[in-house]
């Protein structure tokens, strides 16, 4: 699944004399647990930062 931030403002960092912004995909892997689930806030508010996308990855045991 995707989820991408509409209509945002990017955090932007000078390099070289050119703004660029830091993230624009962020892939979160997530398996269930609860450490992966407490992944999500902070990978939204970087997302949101950033204008990144994220992207989730589920991982199932097989």
């Amino acid at each position: 699944m995707v989820l991408s931030a509409r209509g945002c403002v990017p955090a932007l960092r000078q390099t070289a004399g050119q703004e660029v912004t830091m993230f624009n995909e962020i892939l979160v892997p997530l398996d269930g647990s609860e450490l992966a689930e407490s992944a999500l806030d902070p990978a939204l508010a970087l997302a949101r930062k950033n204008c990144a996308e994220l992207i989730f990855l589920r991982v199932l045991p097989l």
